[in-house]
């Protein structure tokens, strides 16, 4: 399964959580990045590009997304390839949120309070210790 994922931050380095309700499909009631499964014919790019319209009714170009890295992994029973993007919000979106029950921008030294996913976890860590 490849999927890609925003890790959205403002301009205090605070993560934009998503919190998924509980009929979500993956990892209900937990926070998690923004994002989802690449359809056939989507470049990452332009997936992430469509989740987050679907997600959080924004409009953001490819050339916005910045490359991190893919994460890789054995989720939900068979092998997971996240192609992972930074998006940096600097004031201009205007979030209407589509899908889960809440968000809320997170500063890293509050993630402990937060039930985060087991996927998300990691590569918000990886993201962080990247910036050190």
């Amino acid at each position: 399964m490849a999927v890609a994922l925003a890790i959205i931050t403002n301009k205090r380095n605070e993560v934009l959580l998503q919190h998924r309700d509980g009929n979500a499909p993956t990892n209900p009631n937990k926070w998690g990045l923004w994002g989802g499964g690449i359809e056939k014919g989507e470049s990452p790019e332009v997936a992430l590009v469509r989740e987050l319209k679907e997600e959080l009714d924004i409009d953001v170009g490819v050339d916005q997304l910045e490359f991190l890295r893919v994460h890789r992994g054995n989720y939900f029973g068979g092998n997971w390839e996240g192609h992972i993007f930074h998006l940096l919000d600097e004031g201009g979106f205007r979030y209407n949120l589509q899908e889960g029950d809440d968000l809320k921008f997170v500063p890293r030294g509050q993630f402990d309070s937060f039930d985060i996913d087991s996927i998300a976890r990691p590569i918000l860590d990886d993201y962080f210790q990247n910036l050190s």
